[in-house]
């Protein structure tokens, strides 16, 4: 992901995130604060619905306490309820009927301790029917408001009734009253408009669709309800089913009002996205338009190109950038020019040392044979002629070695020649070389089969010539022996080849450095160059071969400890043009 990209993706993240967690944040303050308002007014409107039921029941009760004294204290009154005349007992009869219109009640009534109504204000035709226990069942309520289900002229209603008694010789009256409880009543308690308050009886009662709600009622809604033990006139025994009066506040605005908010909230997040991503996109291309113009700078810088400049008049920090690269530039065209002459006298101090590491190889068997020859001419004459005859082609093989490599190195050749040779006859000429009677025995083995192979045989001669010597010079306290074996052979590939394997029986190589005997300017030897096995893996790899070396560690003869170097060239070459582009060594 571009530089560009993560800034407009990470402008846009922290605009957006922080607004929509804000807007989540207070969408849910805003419902729990108004909700929690809401429930406080509807805990309120239930406080007042309570001290209104308390009221009326006080308001009844005073209005029956009034009435029993007056009553006590009526004589004719007195007279009516002792079985006096007939008019005294019709005044007793419309004495509730007077009294409950005074009193400002809505039912009134007088019985007697065995139920019998003397009088009655709200329906006269009730004079003389038994409602046995009505009471009893008021006075044992353990609610204060208890909920009278009567009758009059028009049918059925409700009323908030209490109960009082007097006492008239030796005879026991109760006067019940109360208010009636309607949709007059439940209107008056109503102080707001979104409230809704209705009476909530049994399902089958038959005044239970005259107290249901105009509206169903949502979910979204705050219930409270005060409850009302409802008692019927003409039914004994205790309270068999309960009234509520339910406050109801619907959550509707409130769920409009965060509609609303989250509407308003999800266009200014929509509008700051859009904003944002303005923003971003031109901050973004402010920022990376100069960093894109270095980077296309920088990338044309090459080892062959190092007058690149980085001006900059910017004070930023890519001003800064600029002018550090101006300056590293600076650095970097010394820099090169230094790595140059280094690199030339490197390669000219290599190529002598390869040169002279080259010619010691060639004159290594001309010193032998010189040697022996010296030895002879001391101890033997008369065998020198032989002798000399016997190591003349010697002579003559390590002389044309030398003349052809000198050829070579005049030359510098673009590619290694592939010219033919006897990869047997070589190594008979090398091993002859290599023999030194008395201390090293050279030991061959070689595939008769094995014909002309496309190799330059100078530089195979460079090879074995290497490999044989460093395998010598790992002899050289007691002596030993040295194999040199031919054969053909398959490679893990399947690619028909020769291979060539050197044997020596000297102490092998370390371990910890045989990764390393191929490297460049590598040596164990206090006076070496490194260079002769490094010479020789290049020479390997220049015709398509390849070359290991490993320790050998077996009972068997000839060798029993030392090392072993393996070559392998392919049976046709492989390559057609020099390594390197076409450079020489």
């Amino acid at each position: 992901m571009s530089v560009r990209l993560r800034i407009l993706f990470g402008a846009v993240f922290l605009v957006l995130l922080p607004l929509a967690v804000f807007g989540q944040l207070v969408s849910r303050w805003m419902e729990t604060r108004f909700t929690g308002q809401f429930n406080q007014r509807v805990e309120g409107l239930v406080e007042i619905i309570r001290e209104d039921l308390d009221e009326q029941r006080l308001f009844v009760q005073e209005r029956l306490i009034v009435l029993s004294e007056e009553l006590v204290d009526d004589n004719r009154f007195r007279v009516g309820v002792g079985s006096g005349s007939a008019q005294d007992q019709a005044y007793v009869r419309n004495q509730a009927q007077r009294a409950m219109h005074l009193l400002g009640l809505d039912m009134l009534q007088i019985q007697d301790e065995a139920g019998e109504i003397l009088s009655c204000g709200h329906f006269w035709n009730k004079y003389g029917s038994l409602q046995v226990g009505l009471p009893q069942r008021l006075i044992e309520s353990a609610d204060p408001w208890v909920l009278l289900e009567t009758s009059r002229r028009e049918g059925t209603f409700l009323a908030l009734a209490n109960v009082d008694f007097l006492t008239i010789g030796t005879q026991r009256l109760y006067l019940v009253g109360g208010v009636e409880l309607g949709a007059r009543y439940l209107r008056r308690l109503i102080r707001d408009q979104e409230l809704t308050i209705t009476l909530d009886l049994p399902t089958d009662h038959p005044l239970a669709s005259l107290f249901s709600p105009d509206t169903p009622i949502s979910d979204r809604s705050i219930v409270r309800s005060v409850a009302l033990p409802l008692v019927e006139e003409n039914t004994e025994g205790s309270p068999g089913s309960a009234a509520a009066l339910t406050v109801i506040y619907p959550l509707a605005p409130l769920d409009e009002l965060l509609g609303q908010f989250r509407r308003w909230l999800l266009l200014l997040i929509g509008v700051l996205a859009v904003g944002s991503v303005i923003l971003a996109f031109w901050l973004s291309r402010q920022i990376s338009r100069p960093i894109v113009e270095l980077a296309e700078q920088a990338g044309a810088i090459d080892l062959e190109r190092l007058d690149v400049r980085f001006r900059s008049r910017r004070q930023d920090e890519v001003g800064v950038l600029a002018r550090f690269l101006d300056q590293m530039m600076v650095r970097l065209r010394g820099s090169a020019q230094r790595l140059r002459e280094v690199e030339r006298r490197a390669t000219q101090g290599e190529m002598a040392r390869q040169v002279n590491h080259d010619i010691k190889n060639g004159l290594i068997p001309i010193r032998n044979v010189f040697r022996h020859l010296s030895e002879l001419f001391k101890e033997e004459p008369q065998a020198l002629p032989k002798v000399f005859g016997e190591r003349r082609a010697v002579l003559e093989t390590s002389i044309v070695y030398l003349e052809e490599l000198a050829a070579n190195y005049a030359r510098i050749s673009k590619s290694p020649r592939r010219q033919s040779c006897r990869l047997n006859d070589i190594v008979r000429q090398v091993s002859a070389s290599a023999e030194q009677p008395g201390r090293i025995t050279v030991r061959l083995d070689l595939d008769p089969q094995i014909g002309e192979i496309p190799i330059d045989p100078v530089a195979l001669r460079r090879i074995i010539e290497n490999l044989t010597r460093n395998a010598c010079e790992s002899m050289e306290d007691g002596g030993g022996t040295l194999e040199l074996i031919t054969a053909r052979r398959t490679n893990e590939a399947g690619d028909a080849g020769f291979e060539l394997s050197i044997t020596d029986s000297g102490q092998g190589i370390p371990p910890e450095i045989l990764d390393k005997v191929f490297d460049d300017f590598f040596t164990t030897k206090e006076t070496g160059s490194g260079l002769g096995l490094s010479i020789v893996r290049r020479l390997v790899s220049d015709f398509d071969g390849t070359i290991r070396a490993e320790n050998i560690r077996d009972d068997q003869p000839p060798a029993a400890w030392g090392a072993r170097f393996v070559l392998w060239f392919p049976e046709r070459s492989v390559s057609t043009e020099a390594p390197n582009g076409g450079k020489g060594e």
